[in-house]
């Protein structure tokens, strides 16, 4: 019983839910927090909800009764809870009823006592217990713990309903592994079953927690992704399933490997009803198979062009990484109070020699779902390296360098490794991390950073304000600075919540002795307000835009003498 924290009681009348009150408060020696509900329409979003340990209902609701209550609360599948009916008649009828409702028990009020309540609770507690068993059983694969056809099933009919609501868009992939035969055929059963469960796991790890993975049965998966955004962030997802299950893993003493053919579907745009999206998503894996191993295929053929613009991209890369095609390019931030630079942000660049510059947000998810942010990190920090040996030989100051970092960058280790070189000092080194990798960081991450704090390296937050803020972020990590997100910087003079949010941010960073830097500035009005707000430093095209080395260090001379006369006159 010790578990038991939150206790609903949904009763109109406060005498009797004071009386409750008491009554479980002693049957549970006083390890309780009570919700009082006195409203139908309040007590079906607590069910919604879903947050609490057990739920008692009275059966007289007015105008409304509590078992309408226990029928609502057994169609929500989501609801997993104890439900007691609580009654002042002493009728067969309506216990007969209650159990059909769903309800786990019921008590008649003038029975009503600590050690019944007690008995109660512990009787729903293990009856739930047991209904979640059988339910796992039922609607989840046994080899593998995903959700079964059938499970899966019932959650796309829910996001499909919730999609459409909404109005935005679902995926559905379709799923066969290649060659899987010969892994049975060549090491045996058990080996399949265990190469199974690897690509059970490599699949969970490649999508959110919204999202749901399901083994339909043999080789074959299906995926429901949740709030899909658009063609090209599909295509990320899909090379990022295909990347991972190419990794090789150990069978049986055995290294082994597999590769998956997946077809793609879309509500609303290929279909609007569970069984013809999944046939959309089945005619795809079709088409995929039959272009070859290790492919993906979408039902539309519109979004198969993002497909190929994808591909390319992806040999591009690789060719760009060969050939020598990245460079660097450097944004001075500004110290606001004295026109002095702060420090330096590093920022990759692509020049294609056919298709000309290709933006970082283009080119850097790609490169990361197909498994090459290891070697970004690499050709990042060599070209850094030279970069900063002609600093110093151009008697350039030993300014902290800010350095955007990626979750994938921070797991692998290689940009760790490659800044632990001698030609840059821990000290001089600021990460860059945008708010959504904090956010959904796990501790893996958590110790790199740490790591790289207690080596004397800087952490900021990137863009912050562009998802919804956390303060929790400043508890749970080392922040020394927070940059405000350059869309709401843009809006300075046009909205008057940004500006808001702006003052906010710098008064947050007051509090908690953390440096404010303001991206994207571009106007006067936005630098006249950013300063009078107390915003210290900032950066921006306005300011001075991004620079290649050898332009960097022409204008820092540049802009170094100008600076030294306007303080000698």
């Amino acid at each position: 019983m010790d578990n038991v924290h939150k206790i609903v009681i949904v009763e109109d009348d406060h005498v009797d839910y004071v009386l409750m009150q008491s009554i479980v408060s002693e049957a549970l020696n006083g390890r309780v927090d009570f919700i009082w509900c006195p409203d139908y329409d309040e007590a079906i979003k607590l069910i919604d909800a879903n947050q609490h340990d057990i739920y008692f209902v009275d059966y007289n609701l007015n105008p409304r009764d509590g078992l309408e209550l226990a029928h609502y609360a057994q169609s929500n599948r989501n609801f997993d809870k104890p439900l007691i009916l609580v009654t002042g008649q002493e009728d067969y009828e309506i216990d007969k009823a209650a159990t059909e409702a769903g309800a786990t028990d019921y008590i008649v009020k003038k029975h009503l006592s600590a050690p019944v309540v007690e008995r109660s609770i512990r009787y729903s507690l293990k009856q739930k217990q047991t209904e979640k068993r059988l339910r796992h059983l039922a609607l989840n694969d046994s080899l593998t713990g995903l959700a079964n056809r059938t499970l899966f099933g019932m959650k796309l009919s829910d996001d499909i309903a919730h999609a459409k609501r909404a109005n935005t868009m679902i995926a559905v992939m379709m799923l066969d592994l290649d060659g899987f035969k010969s892994i049975n055929d060549t090491l045996g059963h058990a080996a399949g079953d265990s190469t199974l469960q690897v690509v059970a796991e490599r699949l969970e790890a490649c999508v959110r927690e919204s999202d749901t993975v399901a083994r339909f049965g043999g080789d074959e998966f299906a995926i429901i992704l949740t709030y899909a955004q658009d063609a090209k962030q599909l295509c990320i997802v899909a090379e990022k399933i295909l990347s991972s299950l190419n990794k090789s893993f150990e069978i049986s003493g055995e290294r082994a490997s597999t590769s998956a053919s997946i077809g793609v579907g879309l509500y609303p745009n290929d279909a609007q009803d569970p069984s013809s999206l999944l046939k959309c998503a089945d005619l795809a894996l079709y088409e995929a198979k039959g272009a070859g191993k290790n492919k993906y295929q979408f039902h539309n053929n519109e979004l198969n062009s993002h497909l190929r613009a994808n591909t390319a991209m992806q040999g591009d890369i690789h060719g760009a990484l060969k050939d020598g095609q990245f460079s660097l390019h450097y944004q001075p931030i500004f110290n606001l109070c004295d026109d002095t630079i702060d420090s330096i942000e590093v920022l990759l660049r692509w020049n294609h020699p056919e298709k000309g510059p290709i933006t970082p947000n283009e080119f850097l998810p790609i490169a990361d779902s197909i498994g090459l942010m290891p070697k970004l990190s690499e050709c990042v920090v060599d070209l850094l390296e030279k970069e900063v040996k002609i600093w110093s030989e151009s008697a350039l100051p030993d300014y902290t360098i800010n350095v955007n970092v990626s979750e994938t960058q921070l797991k692998d280790r290689t940009l760790y490794d490659a800044l632990s070189k001698d030609f840059l000092s821990w000290e001089r080194v600021n990460l860059d991390l945008d708010e959504s990798v904090l956010q959904h960081s796990g501790n893996r991450v958590s110790k790199v950073l740490a790591k790289i704090h207690e080596n004397g390296a800087r952490l900021s937050i990137h863009n912050f304000g562009k998802s919804e803020p956390s303060l929790s972020l400043f508890q749970q990590f080392k922040i020394d600075t927070i940059k405000i997100d350059g869309s709401i910087v843009r809006n300075i003079g046009l909205s008057k919540n940004d500006e808001a949010f702006s003052r906010i941010v710098v008064a947050i960073g007051e509090i908690l002795g953390l440096s404010v830097i303001a991206n994207s500035v571009e106007t006067e009005e936005q630098l006249e307000f950013l300063t009078s707000i107390g915003c210290r430093k900032a950066q921006g095209f306005m300011l001075c835009p991004p620079l290649s080395s050898q332009d960097f260090v022409e204008w820092h001379h540049n802009y170094s003498s100008a600076t030294e006369q306007i303080a000698v006159g």
